[in-house]
């Protein structure tokens, strides 16, 4: 399909599309084309499933659209890219794991006021719950709190997590309950740490042990490790997702 790779990059460059009229209107569009203007025989959900459960693979441009914003949502959840990162946070008051995980952005409405990000943070939104419904391990209470005041100069990498006290580092379970280390442990990962910020730390971990830490590695998890067909991957997902409730019978399989 030529179309498919033209509005791949529109929707990575403008990830701006708040309206879901346009894509009624683009698959009405499609409609018209597949059926040559004639009444559709095939709901639309059929057409976009996956060949192994009965559909017939169709494109369907609005999970492609928010698998594409989901790519610009991993660069908030790992931080590594940092110039990025500062333009679009240029006014924001806190860390960007503050907007993500804990809510901030009720109480900071400035961050709405952004137009990519508020297009960005609705499609978090919209599957957050279905990636995780306990804290993940890759948030870092301490940039959420702040980073606008710690003035790092070099942000950890994927193997050098230094500065970067995140919950994978800091917490541990023992005897079935979860953990925090003690300031003289987190040293060892960043001398800088104060007790001020360890007490800060302490704060968040007793407020997010209270529905747990997600253990197992979840779809979300693989896709912030991952650098290659990040899209793809994403897509698949959202489409498994979209379709759990169509039920797949056996004669609609293409073997």
């Amino acid at each position: 399909m030529n179309i498919l790779p033209k509005m791949l990059f529109l929707f990575q460059t403008i990830p701006i599309l708040r309206s879901p009229q346009l894509f009624k209107n683009w698959n009405k569009d499609l409609a018209k084309f597949i059926w040559q203007g004639k009444k559709p025989r095939i709901k639309l959900l059929n057409l976009t499933d996956e060949k192994k459960r009965g559909g017939f693979g169709l494109p369907d441009l609005k999970l492609y659209y928010e698998a594409s914003t989901m790519v610009w949502i991993k660069d908030w959840a790992n931080l590594k890219k940092t110039k990025i990162l500062t333009l679009e946070g240029f006014d924001l008051r806190g860390g960007w794991h503050s907007y993500l995980w804990y809510d901030r952005k009720r109480i900071e409405k400035g961050f709405g006021n952004h137009f990519i990000r508020s297009a960005l943070i609705k499609t978090w939104e919209k599957y957050k719950n279905r990636m995780y419904q306990k804290t993940p391990l890759w948030v870092s209470p301490l940039e959420a709190i702040q980073r606008r005041e710690l003035a790092w100069e070099k942000w950890p990498t994927e193997t050098s997590r230094r500065n970067w006290l995140i919950y994978n580092d800091i917490i541990s379970k023992r005897e079935g309950k979860w953990t925090l280390k003690s300031q003289e442990e987190m040293k060892k990962i960043d001398q800088e740490i104060s007790w001020f910020q360890y007490f800060q730390i302490k704060e968040y971990f007793n407020q997010d042990n209270r529905i747990g830490f997600e253990e197992n590695e979840t779809t979300w998890d693989r896709i912030m490790k991952s650098d290659k067909k990040i899209i793809s991957k994403l897509y698949n997902k959202l489409l498994e997702w979209s379709t759990s409730t169509e039920g797949v019978k056996d004669c609609m399989k293409i073997v």
